[in-house]
């Protein structure tokens, strides 16, 4: 829960012999309530592009007659590759926590008036 201890953590794994890391990936406790606010925010411009695109035709939004929902919750995470050839010792800056990037897509059909 603490990233800034992975750092330190890693140069005592490597000067203990370990020569490859392959992969690090962080995740998020806060997903499930970011992704709700995110999902609001989609329906929200769904409607208002709806409202926008039938504006152009004369028309009125009606109510919804469908709502199908694309989501996910992906993490920009800090992957990387090392290998420990002894030569020299490792940057003391190898890992970056990244960026989580929370997305939701719907796809609503409205009744027009």
């Amino acid at each position: 829960r603490d990233a800034s201890i992975l750092e330190p953590l890693l140069a005592e794994i490597f000067e203990a012999g370990a020569n490859r890391l392959y992969s690090v990936t962080f995740h998020s406790s806060k997903i499930r309530s970011q992704l709700a606010d995110v999902r609001l925010q989609a329906v929200k411009a769904a409607r208002d592009k709806a409202a926008a695109m039938a504006g152009v035709l004369n028309q009125k939004l009606g109510a919804p007659l469908r709502i199908d929902e694309q989501h996910g919750a992906t993490a920009r995470t800090s992957n990387f590759a090392y290998l420990n050839t002894g030569a020299a010792a490792p940057s003391t800056h190898t890992m970056a926590t990244g960026k989580l990037r929370i997305s939701a897509a719907v796809t609503i059909t409205f009744e027009l008036r």
